[in-house]
């Protein structure tokens, strides 16, 4: 059997407007020793047309299958492949001719690197560049919670089949997934050229938020479960300081029918990694209102008046609750700060911090919402842009909301806290507009009420 050192393999389906383009860049690869597979899922438009026009190829391997989804394919492509590094590109993105060089080439070099990625060119749909994205150096980066693409990376095969190849369960985010289990036992690297071009239009996988946040979510479980050993307690602490201090507190005020801090206490309780939910106030009249919807569901703990002050140290309320626990003979290994102004927050978000905060042994992780909006900086002589290119996207210049719906801090960071962000590896969480939601006025309100 013929052997090579790449295996390139295209999965498409119904991208035959795109797909001869996709082809054509890997067979004018400058590089030529690699065998290429296309592996067509359940096409119902004129892709096999296209397609057919390189079975005589000796190197193309074709394979027609009714849609069995992304996961699958990739398998499919590993079992059949005879490369020693395989790179997987969608059939509406396409290859620089140097990408296969410069890429096996670093890992021709780099033996202790299970697989490389490059920069990428945005494009629209007719192929205009839109962007380029520049990543961060990964020989100096220690947080490794921003994955490479899912296409357009080539890794050592043997890896892959080490770790368990593509989850068949899951039928999207298989980038997220391998490189979870990859970059647990080994290094990664990456190029700092744009190397493909990833075409950006209304079928795109990654516009589905929610789709994204529900299977990542249980990859990080599903990856926990099985490489972490240790238990991890959190608990959740919604500090209100109610009418007894603020006489226009919101906790009560009906949201579609229902008491706001509801909204809050609901959301807590439909996660499943928080252990322990705790109200704390000095509103007694507040805090009977609630137990008697909620009883031991939940714990609560008087607050005393001098805390509740406006402008007062939420950190002294925080750590009054985990002595108190404490007491009670209850520790944890993290808190979770929860706001009541956030009602379409979920329990969904809640789990997916404190696994961010497992995966990547983070002191503190944010709800953050990625803000593409045009930046700029005073400098005394006028305003100069951040973004010194508009045409080109760098990692490091990429700009985050934090939202005001929750933190999340490991206990022992807590304990030290002098400043919220010195001196701590900080992790995040990607939250979508709605989740992020803050009711702040009436107007904010009344847009809430549409929204639900």
């Amino acid at each position: 059997m013929k052997k090579f050192k790449v295996t390139v393999y295209i999965t498409n389906h119904n991208y035959g407007k795109y797909i001869k383009k996709s082809i054509e860049s890997v067979m004018n690869q400058t590089f030529k020793n690699f065998e290429l597979i296309i592996i067509d899922d359940g096409s119902s438009d004129n892709s096999k047309n296209i397609i057919n026009e390189y079975e005589n190829n000796p190197n193309v391997t074709i394979i027609y299958q009714k849609q069995k989804g992304l996961n699958i394919s990739n398998n499919v492509a590993i079992r059949l492949s005879r490369g020693e590094y395989i790179i997987r590109l969608d059939a509406d993105d396409w290859l620089d001719k140097n990408a296969l060089k410069i890429l096996s080439k670093y890992l021709d070099k780099n033996k202790g690197r299970v697989l490389v990625f490059p920069d990428y060119f945005e494009v629209d749909e007719e192929g205009n560049v839109i962007n380029r994205i520049k990543r961060h150096n990964f020989d100096k980066v220690t947080l490794l919670d921003r994955p490479a693409h899912g296409a357009c990376t080539l890794i050592r095969k043997k890896y892959l089949k080490e770790v368990g190849m593509y989850d068949e369960n899951f039928s999207c985010q298989d980038g997220y997934d391998i490189w979870l289990r990859l970059t647990y036992k080994y290094k990664v690297g990456n190029i700092n050229k744009p190397l493909f071009f990833y075409r950006k239009h209304r079928n795109n996988l990654t516009n589905s938020n929610k789709k994204i946040l529900n299977t990542r979510l249980l990859m990080n479980k599903k990856f926990i479960n099985k490489s972490f050993k240790k238990k991890f307690s959190t608990v959740g602490i919604i500090p209100v300081r109610g009418k007894i201090i603020n006489l226009n507190s919101v906790a009560l005020r009906k949201f579609k029918s229902k008491p706001l801090i509801c909204w809050t206490i609901d959301n807590a309780l439909k996660s499943k990694l928080l252990n322990q939910i705790v109200v704390t106030s000095p509103d007694k009249e507040l805090i009977k209102f609630l137990k008697k919807i909620y009883g031991k569901k939940i714990e609560f703990i008087e607050r005393e008046k001098k805390l509740g002050f406006i402008n007062t140290d939420l950190f002294h309320t925080l750590s009054e609750v985990l002595k108190k626990m404490k007491k009670n003979k209850k520790s944890f290994d993290a808190l979770m700060n929860l706001s009541i102004r956030n009602p379409f927050f979920s329990g969904k978000n809640i789990d997916n911090a404190i696994n961010t905060m497992r995966l990547f042994s983070t002191d503190l992780v944010v709800g953050v919402t990625e803000d593409a909006s045009e930046f700029f900086q005073h400098t005394g002589k006028g305003l100069k842009p951040i973004r010194k290119n508009e045409t080109l996207r760098l990692e490091k210049e990429n700009m985050y909301k934090k939202s005001e719906a929750f933190y999340l801090i490991t206990v022992k960071a807590f304990n030290k806290k002098k400043n919220l962000y010195s001196d701590l590896k900080i992790g995040h969480t990607l939250l979508d507009h709605k989740s992020n939601f803050f009711l702040e006025n009436d107007i904010s309100w009344k847009i809430a009420q549409k929204i639900y």
